[in-house]
């Protein structure tokens, strides 16, 4: 029985976190102030449980994470390569799960206000003998 739970729910929560990885976008781009209050509110609280898990390791959990999947990717679909709609059900919930992730830790960020802006940082012509000046002194002083 719960086998045919998991199933059924396989592809509406992949439409569903499709549609809320869309729908986050989408907010960030046209709803004024969105990307903003999501990157200052819920952000912060989604980070700080991430991290404070992820913080107990000395590895690189993304990276691990991707090595890991690439992996176990590969193998779920040698083991399952005679059965090709599963392999296509489950790539599509994957790749469902990837957009939400992307949404949720970074896509709706680059909707937020630039932070030249929010310290009041004014961009200005520069020639390429200033910037060659810049690059010497920050080397400098690192």
């Amino acid at each position: 029985m719960r086998e045919k739970i998991k199933k059924f729910w396989q592809i509406p929560g992949a439409a569903l976190l499709f549609l809320v990885s869309f729908g986050g976008m989408a907010a960030a781009r046209t709803i004024d102030g969105f990307a903003d209050w999501y990157g200052t509110t819920i952000y912060p609280v989604l980070a700080g449980i991430v991290g404070r898990i992820f913080g107990l390791f000395s590895v690189s959990a993304a990276e691990m994470g991707i090595y890991v999947l690439a992996a176990a990717t590969v193998i779920w679909g040698i083991r399952h390569i005679k059965r090709p709609g599963l392999i296509i059900k489950n790539a599509v919930f994957l790749v469902s799960c990837l957009c939400f992730l992307y949404a949720a830790n970074c896509g709706i960020h680059y909707s937020r206000t630039p932070f030249s802006a929010v310290i009041g940082l004014e961009a200005k012509e520069s020639s390429p003998e200033d910037l060659y000046q810049l690059c010497e002194f920050l080397t400098r002083q690192v």
